[in-house]
């Protein structure tokens, strides 16, 4: 298997399904998890946290949504689903801080990413 395939296992993602929709394809799987983390729709998340525009948060956050539940990455999907809800409910509240559950979820990602990148660094 693909190196950051088997980190993303190891994460506890959805292996069964990730076989199903890439057809056991690891190297575009690989490559659509690094589109996912440069994905723009992340910072437009923050900003709209930030801005406290939830309407714009509500649309980048489902986006999210769906990728992540495409890409079978179970703990980031769960945060991002609660946020979902949360403003698809107005509990903005409440969403705010569910928010930091889905950066705490998305920085693992990155590092995986990062420690995968600076490995292959190293060995060169």
């Amino acid at each position: 298997m693909g190196e950051i395939f088997d980190r993303v296992m190891a994460l506890g993602a959805d292996e069964k399904g990730i076989a199903g929709r890439f057809a056991g394809n690891i190297a575009l799987y690989e490559s659509c998890f690094t589109y996912f983390l440069e994905d723009p729709e992340h910072a437009a998340l923050h900003n709209a946290i930030t801005a406290e525009n939830y309407g714009q948060a509500f649309e980048s956050a489902h986006a999210l949504k769906g990728t992540s539940g495409n890409m079978g990455l179970i703990a980031y999907y769960g945060a991002i689903c609660a946020l979902v809800e949360s403003l698809r409910s107005g509990q903005y509240e409440q969403a705010a801080n569910e928010y930091g559950e889905v950066e705490k979820q998305f920085d693992i990602l990155l590092r995986l990413l990062s420690d995968y990148q600076n490995k292959g660094a190293d060995e060169q």
